[in-house]
């Protein structure tokens, strides 16, 4: 790892650059270190997960790599020791555990067997004393039970693509959860979002792409970049009526690093 993070002003928590159309694009990579954006690629399975490594060993200087399994990967549980190996092996490059959690939007899928695949890599992001990040959909109840079993064992909490209520910033405040804001913000159809997000304290709001999904308007129908991270703060920016630039960036480092 030998990111000068002098060099960068944005920080794409959360992207995807180990999935089709965007994987092997060397060329969004470096649009995004022209843009001054470093950047997150998540592993959401075993596959996406080797190569998240491969790509952020080969752009050591920009890029990170998180591991873990999604909860619609419940059928790799019985890989979860290999996730382990993996992470314990390449500990200068996987700077956190995810995304994991919970979903119930589709059916149907066990809800049992996702809460044990969460909960053993909570256990994981324990053992290695790395941040966790957590998908969540249609599922924050479950998700505020099990982080309020869990929570001051962790060393840091992050809810990916968070897409709640402000009700909801106010229950996960009080397991000090960072928040990161995805493109959907823009959308027509997320006030809700937009009201949440002046309830997310100073020190523990990101920003991510998602990419190559949730592309902010006007791009919502193109493929997702890291580099419209910017558009995204932008747009929220605008929303909060502050400069966020430097809090944001810092925050992501405070959150990784």
């Amino acid at each position: 790892m030998s990111i000068n993070f002098a060099e960068f002003l944005y920080f794409d928590t959360h992207c995807h650059l180990n999935y089709e159309p965007i994987y092997g694009k060397k060329d969004i990579i470096t649009s995004a270190k022209d843009n001054k954006v470093l950047i997150n690629c998540v592993g959401v399975n075993i596959d996406t997960c080797y190569k998240s490594l491969d790509i952020a060993k080969a752009h050591s200087d920009q890029v990170i790599a998180s591991l873990g399994f999604h909860p619609e990967s419940i059928d790799e549980l019985d890989k979860i020791d290999e996730l382990d190996k993996l992470i314990g092996d390449n500990l200068d490059i996987v700077k956190a555990i995810g995304e994991c959690g919970l979903d119930y939007h589709y059916q149907p899928l066990d809800k049992e067997k996702q809460k044990e695949l969460f909960v053993k890599q909570i256990e994981l992001a324990i053992k290695y004393k790395l941040p966790l990040i957590i998908h969540c959909r249609d599922a924050y109840q479950d998700l505020y039970d099990i982080l309020k079993q869990h929570y001051k064992d962790l060393t840091k909490i992050l809810i990916h693509c968070y897409d709640g209520t402000k009700e909801w910033v106010e229950k996960f405040n009080e397991v000090d959860v960072y928040y990161a804001i995805g493109g959907k913000i823009t959308y027509p159809a997320a006030e809700y979002l937009r009201e949440a997000i002046k309830y997310i304290p100073k020190n523990r709001l990101v920003l991510e792409t998602d990419a190559p999904w949730l592309s902010p308007i006007p791009f919502r129908k193109e493929i997702n970049t890291p580099s419209n991270v910017k558009i995204t703060l932008q747009y929220i920016k605008n929303i909060l009526g502050r400069e966020i630039e430097q809090e944001i960036y810092q925050n992501s480092l405070a959150l990784f690093f």
